[in-house]
């Protein structure tokens, strides 16, 4: 497809059982845009799944790497996507396409714009009760060593305008979980704003953020901490 407006990337990770229903979904709803499944260190059929579909959708591209995590997979989303508008959404079918086009829409003449389960008070989200703590845990330590105001910043849907990607180094310090954070702290501080859009999306098995994951997660987070203030 010729010069789409907007690039959808979905890091993918042994996601066979969903993803040829999740790319069913996307790509005919949102045809005019360019949607990027790049599987990594896959030990399923993930990629073959999902290759099978290409020649029904012209708008599908596929790429197939090793153990590079979430975030490498988003980043190599990056450098290979051609619209105006990039960003991601998990492959595991939480989100619809018709919560994409309303991040999308939320992005106005801000920098980008991302999914918030956050309605002022709480959450509002089908999620247990330690999913939700855990969240605000995490959200403390990022408040207070990145300085992020932003009540939410790990739902998996966030879209940007390509000039706010290519202003920031892509050298990161986390690809896991705390890649999101770490992609909101370069691309506000190359002075970029980025809205938040309230939208909630499915409880899913995959990528399940707790309290088990809270301690590689501040680990990941110190490093950004560190990386931001030494380097």
């Amino acid at each position: 497809m010729q010069n789409p407006r907007l690039s959808i990337i979905m890091p993918a990770h042994n996601e066979e059982s969903v993803i040829a229903g999740v790319i069913e979904k996307f790509c005919p709803a949102l045809s005019q845009a360019e949607i990027i499944v790049v599987c990594n260190g896959c030990t399923d059929n993930t990629f073959a799944v999902s290759s099978k579909l290409k020649e029904k959708y012209k708008n599908l591209v596929v790429l197939d790497f090793g153990r590079i995590f979430k975030g490498g997979a988003i980043l190599e989303g990056f450098k290979v996507a051609r619209g105006d508008i990039v960003g991601f959404v998990d492959s595991d079918g939480a989100f619809e396409p018709s919560d994409v086009i309303k991040i999308v829409g939320g992005i106005r003449e801000a920098g980008g714009a991302i999914a918030s389960k956050w309605t002022g008070k709480g959450f509002d989200s089908p999620f247990s009760q330690e999913r939700k703590f855990s969240a605000r845990v995490w959200n403390f330590f990022v408040r207070l060593f990145l300085g992020l105001k932003h009540p939410d910043t790990q739902a998996g849907c966030k879209f940007f305008k390509k000039e706010a990607v290519e202003a920031i180094d892509k050298n990161f310090s986390a690809r896991g979980f705390a890649f999101d954070i770490e992609l909101l702290y370069k691309i506000e501080k190359a002075g970029f704003r980025v809205n938040e859009v309230f939208c909630v999306p499915k409880e899913t098995k995959a990528g399940i953020f707790s309290l088990k994951s809270t301690p590689k997660m501040f680990l990941d987070l110190l490093k950004v901490w560190y990386n931001s203030k030494f380097h």
